[in-house]
């Protein structure tokens, strides 16, 4: 009786410390896999999504996406493509597209969030630009993403028949590009450009005036180039300018180069031009050797001289810049 009594359960005392203990132990290890499995199911999530359009620009045709790439490696992929309404025929430089484009999981275990709010994209092409428009998941499980790429860009064709007027060598003309609404004109000697001038939507240039071409050696042989160009910040945006077109002769710098005389006057020396006009143009190429001028007066420049901010020139007695003294000064 009495080894009863010793084991019997005092009700005042309640259950023993070690069970107790066991008990918190276990409602510890089922939390913990609870929480594992809430991580695991947010790891299985495809929140973040990157697309790569490749937009191939060909001169005188349309930028068009030709492929859509999802990242290496990658939990998704792309399956489908599809452009909503217009065919590629009907658009317009300026215009834009809009597609489907499906993307699938490509792992076991993962799939893509319902929620549209934990979907963050990242969407770029080669040339233009490519915004989201919505999103949904579709009853496959797939993510189906409407997207709008645009501006639709066109590369301005290169200009033909770009040659050197018979009747003025000083004249610069070419045939009409489509599209374009100005052109971009250089005469040049060798690799460097010796002018350049920017005119509308015109098919012929002046380089120069009656009084010659600035810049220009008798001694050279000079060829020019042009190019379409947009105009304007708006056209800027959906039309790439063309390349070059180039005359397919040279000719002598004689006929550009700037004829005129030296006058001496009580103030100092001016050179004259054909027209009867004092050159005022700042620098000038003359028998090989480079003037400059004051831009009011007409004065020959002498000593050193600072025509731009922070760049100092030495003119000789005679007026010839001397690049040396430049050189030995720096």
């Amino acid at each position: 009786m009495r080894g009863k009594r010793e084991g019997k359960k005092d009700k005042r005392c309640g259950a023993r410390p070690e069970r107790k203990l066991a008990a918190v132990i276990l409602t510890g290890l089922l939390m913990g896999i609870a929480a594992a499995g809430t991580a695991a199911a947010a790891d299985a999530h495809i929140t973040k999504i990157e697309l790569h359009f490749a937009d191939d620009i060909k001169e005188g045709e349309l930028s068009y996406p030709t492929e859509v790439f999802a990242p290496e490696n990658a939990t998704y992929e792309v399956t489908d493509v599809e452009e909503i309404k217009m065919d590629e025929e009907d658009y317009q430089p300026g215009d834009y597209i809009r597609f489907e484009v499906t993307l699938s999981s490509a792992k076991d275990g993962r799939y893509f969030n319902e929620d549209r709010d934990n979907r963050k994209f990242t969407l770029t092409a080669d040339h233009s630009e490519v915004t989201v428009l919505n999103s949904d998941v579709d009853e496959y499980g797939d993510l189906v993403v409407k997207v709008k790429y645009g501006p639709v860009i066109y590369k301005l064709k290169t200009p033909e028949n770009v040659n050197f007027s018979a009747a003025n060598s000083r004249i610069v003309t070419w045939n009409e590009v489509p599209e374009a609404s100005g052109y971009e004109v250089e005469l040049m000697d060798g690799e460097r450009v010796v002018k350049t001038v920017s005119v509308g939507r015109v098919t012929s240039c002046a380089l120069g005036t009656a009084s010659g071409t600035e810049g220009v050696d008798g001694d050279g042989r000079y060829y020019a180039r042009v190019k379409a160009v947009p105009v304007g910040t708006s056209q800027k945006r959906y039309l790439y300018e063309s390349d070059y077109g180039v005359t397919g002769s040279t000719i002598d710098g004689t006929s550009l180069a700037v004829q005129g005389e030296w006058v001496e006057q009580d103030d100092g020396w001016r050179y004259r031009l054909p027209d009867n006009r004092y050159y005022r143009g700042g620098w000038l190429l003359v028998d090989g050797s480079w003037y400059y001028f004051d831009s009011e007066t007409g004065l020959m420049q002498t000593g050193w001289i600072c025509p731009a901010l922070g760049k100092w020139y030495y003119m000789n007695e005679d007026g010839r810049w001397d690049p040396d003294a430049a050189a030995a000064a720096s």
